[in-house]
């Protein structure tokens, strides 16, 4: 066996039981809504409403330590980094849950678990896949997949046991600061390593070519201001070498210029490039000349046409992110909406016995996890991730039709419900492992640990167009359209990203700059640094 073939198994567990830990901490919060809200003095009718807002700062952590921290971080200092500094933020986060005595302290918990929780899943993929082989990747992502699931089935079902509401909120924080011992030994990523190793072996100084001028940077003049690695390029007026700070050279700036050399070393950071990457409308080009090259020639003018299109679509950074952020659409209105939502749906369908959320809760990610086994088995048969995902997708709809339109009128056909549309939702891992494979190396990290914490911020819209619809069409209907776009524009987007079950993910992506023509060869001279400087 090829040692690309051979699956890492210590990689794939920790990832694994990282994410049990983050999605059990996750859904400590709906599945303890009741025991916690009440023991804060929360009258029961304020109880839903104030649900939610402390579960919207969760989910605003989610976002922002996804985008602003944990994905940056990871592109730029390594997946396991992000894997170790994450669980701690959250594990900690979580057992100072139990010591709240107010609804703020409460909010302000949940944001600072939520910022930890945005970093899990995402590093965890991206450390899998990239140390597997392309025919193996669906197996390790599918493992994590499934544990993951299995981490809300064990929330819902403590949150059910006698134990109290605080002592539920300690039981999470340690097996989040477990898991982080068993992540101390854990290797970085394979492709991550290769790519750092490159890059530090270029020489540090002399001429290098940026924006089609030559600049001499000197070994002097590199400068580490917090997380940011920047190059400053400071004239004899600016400042001076005065100190060294963390084993590095630090230069002194006079107070004239501290900001105008602040926000060029923004603009020089690796923070800066990779987000202006994410969300540039610009082509951008591979290293790779085999994943580049040759791809329309044997086509007729007619595919063709079409074929340039579709591309030119998803050459551009920002649109392919977000067609991998619509892939999981469906996911949040049934878990974040109709599942939730079952005592209103029951009412609505005229059930004399209403269904339990968190019976219905257990009943959709057990099958969810079933799911991530079975997509996952799916995607090695054929070969692919876009059939797979559109097979689970239609299971998903398959789901979502039948508790729109064929109610049930008992909790267990609720419930029958439930487990069609979370086997659909099986495709969960699959969707982030190909949204992961879509990108380079050095933003990978980054995509793939912001795309499944938008997926998740994408129940404001849904829960936004929902409850404005429901008082004109009636919670159904408007349940309906709503369930049916959201599979639409999922199934959609499959169909226009690219299908890498295949792909080499050995290459890193750049942009391409306006007016210029891209071509098979980059014209920057080392592959491994097309990140860091733009082609001119």
């Amino acid at each position: 066996m090829k040692e690309n073939d051979r699956i890492p198994w210590g990689a794939v567990i920790v990832a694994a039981a990282g994410y049990f830990v983050d999605l059990f901490d996750t859904f400590q919060l709906p599945a303890l809504r009741v025991q916690s809200l009440h023991d804060l003095g929360v009258p029961d009718a304020q109880s839903l409403a104030i649900y939610a807002g402390i579960m919207n700062w969760q989910l605003f952590g989610m976002a922002l330590g996804a985008l602003f921290l944990w994905g940056p971080f990871a592109d730029r200092s390594g997946r396991r980094r992000v894997l170790l500094a994450s669980i701690l933020v959250y594990a900690v986060a979580n057992a100072l849950t139990a010591a709240v005595h107010s609804v703020g302290q409460y909010e302000v918990i949940r944001f600072l678990a939520g910022v930890g929780l945005g970093g899990e899943l995402g590093a965890g993929i991206t450390l899998v896949s990239e140390n597997m082989g392309t025919n193996r990747r669906g197996v390790g992502t599918m493992v994590v997949g499934f544990c993951g699931m299995l981490g809300v089935v064990a929330a819902a079902t403590l949150a059910k046991s006698s134990l109290h509401w605080r002592t539920d909120y300690i039981i999470g924080g340690v097996l989040g600061l477990g898991v982080l011992a068993l992540r101390i030994g854990v290797g970085e990523s394979r492709l991550f390593t290769k790519n750092l190793i490159a890059q530090r072996a270029l020489p540090p100084l002399g001429a290098m070519a940026y924006a089609g001028q030559k600049r001499l940077i000197n070994r002097h003049r590199h400068c580490k201001l917090g997380p940011f690695l920047v190059n400053l390029s400071i004239s004899r007026n600016c400042g001076r070498v005065t100190r060294t700070l963390f084993g590095r050279r630090m230069t002194t700036l006079w107070i004239p210029s501290l900001f105008f050399n602040l926000g060029r070393a923004w603009r020089r950071s690796n923070y800066y490039r990779i987000l202006r990457f994410v969300f540039s409308l610009r082509v951008a080009q591979n290293s790779s000349v085999e994943a580049v090259g040759g791809r329309l020639e044997s086509l007729n003018r007619n595919r063709q046409v079409t074929r340039s299109i579709v591309d030119n679509l998803r050459d551009r950074p920002l649109i392919r992110y977000l067609l991998c952020v619509l892939v999981g659409a469906p996911t949040f209105f049934v878990t974040g909406l109709l599942v939730p939502g079952a005592p209103e749906f029951g009412r609505a369908f005229g059930m004399k016995e209403l269904p339990s959320p968190a019976t219905a809760l257990i009943w959709t990610y057990t099958m969810i996890a079933v799911g991530d086994i079975l997509c996952g088995v799916l995607s090695q048969l054929l070969t692919s991730r876009k059939k797979a995902l559109l097979v689970f997708h239609g299971i998903t709809a398959l789901g979502i039709c039948a508790f729109l339109f064929a109610p049930p009128s008992t909790p267990s056909g609720f419930y029958a419900r439930c487990v069609v549309a979370g086997l659909g939702i099986g495709f969960w891992a699959n969707m982030v492992t190909n949204a992961a494979e879509q990108f380079g190396t050095n933003v990978r990290a980054t995509i793939a640990i912001t795309v499944p914490n938008f997926v998740r911020f994408l129940l404001f819209p849904i829960s936004f167009a929902f409850l404005n619809m429901k008082p004109s069409l009636g919670i159904v209907p408007a349940a309906a359209v709503v369930g049916l776009t959201c599979s639409a524009l999922a199934i959609v987007s499959i169909l226009v990203l690219k299908d890498c079950f295949s792909k080499n993910l050995d290459y890193n992506e750049y942009l391409v700059k306006p007016g210029t023509r891209a071509t098979n060869e980059p014209r920057w001279r080392k592959a491994e640094d097309l990140f860091s400087h733009e082609v001119a």
